[in-house]
């Protein structure tokens, strides 16, 4: 069986081609520049550009730069953006007059187009793309990995973050768990899943879906000197988001998420990670630090944990730590982490 792995972050879309047949080591893998990226460019290339009405639409994507980019394009030119593209740019209760775009109704696509200069459509999930890399064309399910805060009127998207997967994890603790093979099962202010998923499930039949933080987690896990490990803690320094996790029995027992640009001072994050395992932080702590939350079901201290296995491509911050740690690196290379995670729901869940 042929699954493609897909796990697009703050940087990067790191992209594997499982194959059953193969030992994987052998199977194909890419890490190319995340799709926000490449439509912030186009969008900075249109602003300086001598044209001057733009359309995008399209699908519900990831935010960072490209926010940036839309609000100096909007300040030198006329866009108009369809309602489901224009969610990429709402999860802070943003509105339409905060980068001087028009909205527009899906049915008016075709009419737009038509009188613009240029037309940008966004999609993380164009699975025809694929096609023009040797060996990526057939597969028999596709898994996806992004990120996903959600929104709800009156509350931060990150407490609610935390709050949905507080419940979700309170259910199972197996982080193969948290991935999503049905529409039904995504939350419906989660409107990054909900696009993804509807564009996946109409290119493919076998779909699943999850999100970036428990992918590489779940990657990690399966590490091969980490699964000889019972009690022990996991760190995932992304580009945008830092992830802690504690693991006991093979069940996530903690779990704690913050912004990597706030830890980059050794002692703090030393303190921090001793913290975290002794359950000695609150939710209220690390929000008001500028993450998004913690969750404590069990502890069981620091003097139980038996190594903290890192990954991720901000991994070097633990080295001044004085901590001893272990550099995870699941099939032979650590950006395949997100991805082997995937895979490890997939075999669980669809397989």
């Amino acid at each position: 069986m042929k699954i493609l792995s897909v796990d697009i972050g703050a940087g990067t879309q790191d992209i594997l081609l499982y194959d059953s047949e193969k030992n994987l080591e052998n199977c194909f893998k890419m890490v190319i520049p995340s799709p926000s990226l490449i439509y912030a460019d186009e969008l900075f290339k249109f602003a300086e550009s001598d044209k001057k009405r733009l359309l995008i639409y399209g699908e519900c994507i990831g935010g960072g730069k490209i926010k940036k980019a839309l609000k100096y394009a909007g300040s030198k030119k006329e866009i108009f953006i369809t309602e489901e593209a224009f969610k990429t740019f709402t999860y802070h209760g943003e509105k339409a007059t905060d980068f001087n775009v028009r909205i527009i109704e899906e049915s008016n696509v075709d009419k737009v187009t038509k009188e613009v200069d240029e037309a940008i459509k966004f999609s993380e999930s164009d699975l025809s793309t694929f096609k023009n890399f040797p060996g990526f064309g057939e597969f028999d399910a596709v898994c996806y990995a992004v990120q996903e805060h959600g929104a709800r009127e009156n509350t931060s998207n990150r407490v609610y973050r935390l709050e949905v997967f507080k419940e979700k994890l309170s259910k199972f603790k197996d982080f193969r768990d948290l991935a999503m093979t049905n529409y039904d099962e995504i939350e419906d202010s989660f409107y990054r899943f909900k696009s993804l998923f509807k564009s996946l499930k109409s290119q493919r039949d076998n779909v699943l879906i999850m999100d970036t933080a428990h992918c590489a987690v779940l990657g990690c896990m399966q590490d091969a000197y980490v699964k000889n490990l019972n009690d022990y803690m996991l760190i995932n320094f992304g580009n945008g988001h830092t992830t802690f996790a504690v693991i006991h029995n093979d069940k996530v027992i903690s779990y704690m998420e913050h912004h990597t640009k706030c830890l980059k001072e050794p002692e703090k994050l030393k303190n921090l990670t001793l913290k975290f395992a002794c359950g000695d932080v609150t939710n209220e702590e690390i929000y008001n630090d500028g993450g998004n939350g913690a969750i404590i079901f069990e502890t069981i201290g620091f003097e139980n944990i038996k190594k903290v296995v890192v990954t991720g491509p901000n991994r070097n911050l633990i080295k001044e730590t004085g901590l001893d740690y272990y550099f995870a690196s699941p099939g032979g290379d650590m950006m395949m982490t997100g991805p082997i995670g995937l895979i490890a729901s997939a075999k669980k869940k669809i397989v």
